[in-house]
């Protein structure tokens, strides 16, 4: 039977009728009075560090969303009001990667308008190791029969395409 594999494979366990009888588990926790099930449910069982959730006999969880006082996130407002903020204009590169002078545009802040585009240095190409038609005859082509030069300079084109980006190259 399908659903008996599929049980199996999940590695759950077939009901008792005796078990499926009691509505309630004797290691099931039960819902403190005064606790809305919902809570109860969502924090399964452990609630917060609140006074009121603790004195219900619950664990202390951290909560969720920072606590702070208002009087320090005044303060921070403040501050950032006063802060000086950075003009951000419209600007024109080039990534100097790219050899064929192709043109595109981003926000950039008007203070760093003259630096390069600052993904170009990670943009580097390998280069692989050539050979010539003598090297070919001489080293290559005996390595093995059934292998055409154009199959070899197929094979460098698609590695130096891809920055030899693979763990193993087979063919």
């Amino acid at each position: 039977n399908m659903s008996e594999d599929v049980k199996q494979i999940l590695e759950l366990k077939k009901r008792d009728k005796k078990s499926s009888d009691k509505k309630k588990n004797k290691d099931e926790k039960k819902r403190p009075e005064g606790v809305n099930r919902e809570v109860f449910s969502l924090t399964n069982g452990v609630p917060s560090s609140s006074g009121a959730m603790r004195n219900m006999g619950l664990l202390s969880i951290p909560p969720v969303i920072g606590t702070t006082d208002s009087a320090s996130i005044l303060k921070g407002k403040k501050r950032a009001l006063n802060r000086k903020v950075d003009k951000w204009v419209w600007m024109q590169f080039e990534n100097s990667a790219r050899a064929d002078g192709f043109k595109l545009s981003h926000w950039q802040k008007e203070k760093n308008a003259d630096d390069p585009y600052p993904f170009a240095k990670i943009n580097h190409k390998i280069k692989l190791v050539t050979f010539t038609d003598d090297e070919y005859n001489k080293l290559l082509k005996t390595l093995h029969r059934g292998w055409t030069k154009e199959e070899t300079l197929y094979l460098w084109d698609m590695c130096e395409r891809y920055d030899l980006n693979f763990i193993v190259i087979h063919d």
